[in-house]
């Protein structure tokens, strides 16, 4: 038939005996209908393959086996050569009657299996459902006419057997105190429509322990519809906790279909969540410092401001005691910076983790806006100083410890001062986070010396 782009070619097979057959062909853009009646056909003198689905054995999103069933049983012949096309426009062939007779699970279906058979994660089309091709070849002897004959096949669609995973990297916002935004990308579209509000994520803290569905508080999920992503919103109560940067999270087997009906694969694979984190700082409220009690060792530093790790669970007040300084408290998890940029990298360990880091900056003023002292550096994740090792083999909070002296060395007077603190986080020349904060603090200045 001919139409306005040019010339339809089309093959009409029969994979069994039939008599009497009849079919029409028509179309929107041309007028004539195509009829074709008594089509007789003879039972084929090879199988033809039926069916054909690919499989993802162990879950990693990877194409792993692909299996054809056919009409009936090979007998003495067997396909030549075998080729499939699945996730790529690539063919991949098997050739020779002995290779594939090793592909034979019985006596009228193939199985081709590898560890990896794709290389790289593909489990469905993105928005549509997706199918992918399988083609082979007989040569056999034809019977009625005693000579060998050539038969190549095409058309027999690959069904996606494929459960969906999780892709790149799962990103957390915080919208408020109690609210955080987790975006996820998924292999392929799913059917988030059919959910209902189940949860079909599921999570493992920084400590790799799995989080308790019901400790999860899910707000909204969205699009409401097929996608192969969503933005799901998460909300902290009193007995619930938020995902946040350095949780893992996963497609909860068994739960959120592909376009095609697959469920996830009980050992898909669990990603671990980059993004933002909340910056919070801890502010001294009076200090008691005692001149008289001071010695060298107790500040063996040049500079009057230093930043000090601290352990994540110590509150400022307790550090405070502890230690005997001034100091404001920057409350954030440097580590997981310094764990994302490891992932991504393949630089040194040394190299990677000294562009994790927090660039501060605090002054001090009299109440009376007279300038007392300030002082501005930087912490690195690679740190020795600060964190003994770096700040991903000791985590912690770090405390920017003021030693109460003015810039021309002098202690500070009982009173209130003025603090202004500044600092950004940066990860590989981003900023990641930052605070520009004005708080007072009170020094009680004491000449007692303790026995």
């Amino acid at each position: 038939m001919t139409d306005s782009t040019g010339t339809v070619k089309f093959y009409v097979v029969g994979d069994s005996a039939v008599t009497n057959a009849s079919f029409e062909i028509s179309g929107d853009a041309v007028s004539n209908v195509i009829s074709w009646k008594n089509i007789h056909f003879k039972e084929p003198p090879v199988p033809f393959a039926s069916l054909g689905e690919a499989y993802d054995r162990n879950g990693d999103g990877v194409l792993d086996s692909i299996a054809v069933v056919f009409n009936k049983p090979f007998d003495e012949t067997i396909p030549d050569t075998v080729a499939w096309s699945f996730g790529s426009d690539d063919w991949h062939t098997i050739a020779s009657t002995q290779n594939i007779s090793m592909l034979m699970q019985d006596e009228k279906s193939l199985a081709i299996c590898h560890d990896s058979m794709a290389s790289e994660v593909f489990t469905g089309g993105a928005k549509e459902l997706y199918q992918g091709s399988f083609r082979y070849h007989y040569t056999y002897m034809d019977k009625e006419t005693g000579q060998m004959t050539q038969l190549s096949l095409d058309g027999l669609a690959i069904e996606d057997r494929m459960g969906a995973i999780l892709t790149d990297k799962p990103i957390v916002k915080p919208i408020s105190e109690d609210a955080n935004k987790l975006t996820v990308y998924i292999s392929e579209a799913t059917q988030g429509s059919v959910l209902n509000g189940m949860q079909f994520l599921e999570f493992k803290d920084k400590s790799g322990e799995l989080v308790d569905p019901s400790k999860i508080s899910v707000i909204v999920v969205t699009p409401a519809k097929n996608s192969n992503y969503y933005d799901v919103l998460f909300q902290k109560t009193e007995n619930t906790v938020l995902p946040e940067v350095g949780f893992m999270v996963r497609l909860i087997p068994g739960v959120l279909p592909d376009l095609n009906g697959n469920l996830p694969h009980v050992d898909n694979p669990w990603r671990r969540i980059e993004g933002e984190q909340r910056v919070n700082m801890e502010f001294p409220g009076v200090v008691a410092i005692n001149p008289a009690d001071f010695t060298p060792e107790k500040w063996p530093h040049k500079e009057d401001v230093v930043p000090v790790r601290v352990d994540v669970s110590k509150k400022l007040e307790d550090i405070i005691a502890e230690r005997g300084f001034p100091g404001e408290l920057i409350k954030f998890d440097l580590s997981e910076v310094g764990k994302s940029l490891l992932l991504n990298s393949d630089e040194p360990r040394e190299v990677v983790l000294s562009k994790a880091k927090i660039k501060w900056e605090v002054r001090y003023f009299s109440n009376l806006g007279h300038y007392v002292n300030s002082e501005k550096g930087e912490v690195l994740c690679s740190d020795k100083k600060v964190f003994g090792t770096d700040c991903v083999d000791r985590p912690g909070n770090v405390l920017l410890e003021w030693n109460g002296h003015t810039n021309k060395g002098r202690w500070v007077g009982s009173g209130i001062y003025i603090a202004k603190l500044k600092f950004k986080i940066i990860s590989d020349g981003n900023v990641v986070g930052d605070i520009d904060e004005i708080f007072t603090l009170g020094i009680r200045r004491s000449e007692k010396r303790k026995k």
